[in-house]
Order: structure tokens, then C-alpha cells, then sequence
């Protein structure tokens, strides 16, 4: 099974304030089914799941506002149907 998946990174020197913020908005969204905000080595970072359908326009919007920042996957789990 494969789900997508959008991740905003920010960089160090950036508020992650705003990416939680971002996560509590998606979050209300019925088709987001899941997000999750962490950091790494280069900053914080805002994993959301999508429903497929509305996956394209999301990115689309997010990468209005995060640009370059934005990246789009596809999640495998290969144990799951």
C-alpha cells in the first residue's frame, strides 16, 4: 500500500512555531490523515499524508508559500495489502 505524502522543511534559523501551526490547520482537513512535525539536522520539518485525490492540489498550495521547500513522496509499506 502506498500513500502521499508532503513534507515542508524549514531551515534552522526559521520559527518552527509556524510549521505547527501548519500541522493543527491540515490536521482539521478530512482529507489529510495524517500529520506529524519533527526536526532534523537542517531544521524543522512537517510530514502530512493525503488522500490521493487531493494530494496535487495541496502541494500546489504549500509550495505557493514554502517554494523549493516542499517536497512530494510516495510511502510505501510493503507489508500492507
Amino acid at each position: 500500500m502506498a500513500v502521499d505524502a508532503i513534507i515542508v522543511q524549514q531551515a534552522m534559523d526559521e520559527d518552527p512555531d509556524s510549521l505547527l501551526v501548519l500541522a493543527d490547520e491540515v490536521a482539521e482537513d478530512a482529507r489529510c490523515t495524517g500529520a506529524l512535525v519533527g526536526v532534523d539536522d537542517e531544521g524543522a520539518i512537517l510530514v502530512t499524508i493525503w488522500d490521493s485525490g487531493a494530494v496535487g492540489e495541496v502541494e500546489e498550495g504549500f509550495r505557493a508559500v514554502y517554494g523549493d521547500r516542499v517536497r512530494r513522496m510516495q510511502l510505501v509499506d510493503p507489508r500492507v495489502g
